[in-house]
């Protein structure tokens, strides 16, 4: 099971990564971002949960984590895009590109340090 949820954090990386390229092409390009982008962030938030969920598995078996903040850094993950979206409602469609840019940076960076913490 501990290959597995690594698998899916290695997963949400790439997710992320792909996301995030995406955000900063919207924003860049001055874009609303449209349905398929936030299908993509929905992606990368089932992603993460999906690795919550494989770790919750370790953790009630005995195998936790080496450090305890990979908990916290999990718990991170698996809020920072509904958080973006929940900040990002009733803004302009430039801010709300801007805000889930953020969200997506601070949910790559997460996951690195998710890996980084095992």
């Amino acid at each position: 099971m501990a290959d597995v949820h690594r698998f899916i954090g290695l997963a949400g990386i790439a997710v992320a990564a792909v996301a995030l390229a995406w955000s900063v092409i919207i924003v860049a390009a001055r874009r609303e971002a449209g349905r398929p982008y936030l299908v993509g962030l929905a992606v990368v938030v089932i992603v993460a949960v999906a690795a919550a969920v494989g770790g919750l598995i370790l953790l009630l078996t005995g195998a936790g984590p080496a450090d305890p903040l990979h908990i916290v850094y999990g718990a991170i993950a698996v809020l920072a895009i509904p958080a973006g979206i929940a900040v990002a409602a009733g803004r302009t469609p430039r801010r709300q590109s801007i805000v889930l840019l953020v969200a997506v940076l601070v949910e790559l960076g997460v996951t690195v340090r998710l890996l980084q913490t095992g």
